[in-house]
C-alpha cells in the first residue's frame, strides 16, 4: 500500500528503499518513468507506467486498486528480476531448485545431494 500515486512513493515501494531515498534518487536523475528522465519526486504515476531506477532495476505499475481501511492506495507492481553475472551469486541449479521448486515435486537433485519433499 502507498500513501498516494507520487513517483517517490512508488518507487520506494517497488524498489524497497526509504521514501527519503526515493526523493534524492528522482532529484539526481536516477529514475525514469515510462523512458523519461523524472526529477519531479512529486510527478504522479499512472498504471502501465514503466519505472527503472538505475542501480535497483525495472518495475511496472501493474494495478492501482482501492483504498484500505486506513485511507492507503493498494497498488500491485510488478518487477523485474536482474541476471545474475556469469561468475557472482548462486549456480543456475541452485537457483532453479528454490525451495517452492522442491515443494512442487518429490525428488530433486543438486549437486549430487538429493533433496525429499516433506521429509519423505
Amino acid at each position: 500500500t502507498v500513501s498516494s500515486v507520487r513517483l517517490d512513493s512508488v518507487a520506494a515501494s517497488a524498489f524497497r528503499i526509504s521514501r527519503a531515498n526515493a526523493q534524492a534518487a528522482c532529484r539526481s536523475g536516477l529514475v525514469s518513468v515510462d523512458h523519461a528522465e523524472v526529477t519531479k519526486p512529486d510527478a504522479r504515476v499512472e498504471e502501465g507506467s514503466v519505472l527503472v531506477m538505475k542501480g535497483k532495476g525495472k518495475a511496472i505499475l501493474r494495478e492501482v486498486g482501492g483504498e484500505s481501511k486506513k485511507g492507503r492506495l493498494w497498488i500491485v507492481i510488478e518487477r523485474f528480476l536482474s541476471r545474475a553475472k556469469e561468475g557472482t551469486g548462486p549456480s543456475l541449479m541452485s537457483r532453479l531448485l528454490s525451495r517452492s521448486f522442491l515443494r512442487a515435486s518429490k525428488y530433486a537433485t543438486m549437486a549430487g545431494t538429493s533433496y525429499l519433499r516433506n521429509g519423505e
